[in-house]
């Protein structure tokens, strides 16, 4: 899970590297950047010249609490826009 300070989306950090917005018109943020865990650094593809190979998604734990989950792409998708994983030593 993606765990992290949640605020109405307009209150946002606009500074931070670790928001991620939901809602259908961003709502709400989550930030990462001072209360967060290690998903924070996941999909950090930037300087990178490759396209992102995870998302984010809700999900419902098992005490119905809406929860941000982190999912690995379809290695397909991640192909067609030009990424094909990291190569050994990169």
């Amino acid at each position: 899970d993606y765990v992290g300070r949640v605020t109405p989306g307009e209150d946002q950090n606009k500074e931070s590297d670790y928001v991620s917005d939901f809602g259908e018109h961003s709502e709400l943020a989550c930030d990462a950047d001072v209360l967060g865990n290690e998903a924070r650094f996941l999909n950090d593809f930037r300087n990178t010249g490759r396209y992102p190979n995870v998302e984010f998604n809700f999900r419902r734990d098992k005490h119905g609490e809406f929860r941000q989950g982190v999912y690995v792409k379809e290695v397909k998708e991640a192909k067609e826009k030009g990424f094909d994983g990291i190569k050994k030593d990169e």
